[in-house]
């Protein structure tokens, strides 16, 4: 259970880092990481409380993704995407 808090608290970090901009992402985070923290340790669906606890951790990614297109340090790759997608368009 400490290394799936470490390993959790460590992608929030980068949040805190920024400030309190991104308060509202930290909360859901800290809710849905808990939620999937509690189902791990106290297994309350039997033998499906592992598998509904990557469902719930699941629910973090797209939380994760828009952060890490919000900060400054990803705006030249993102920038890259959207020229890239831009001329794949160009060529359908």
């Amino acid at each position: 259970l400490l290394r799936m808090i470490f390993a959790f608290s460590m992608q929030i970090f980068p949040m805190f880092v920024h400030g309190t901009e991104y308060a509202t992402e930290i909360v859901q985070l800290v809710l849905i990481y808990g939620m999937a923290g509690w189902l791990f340790s106290k297994y309350p669906l039997g033998g499906w409380s592992h598998g509904v606890f990557h469902v719930v951790a699941a629910v973090s990614n797209p939380i994760m993704l828009e952060f890490s297109t919000k900060v400054p340090q990803s705006r030249e790759a993102v920038e890259l995407a959207a020229r890239c997608a831009l001329s794949a368009r160009s060529w359908s």
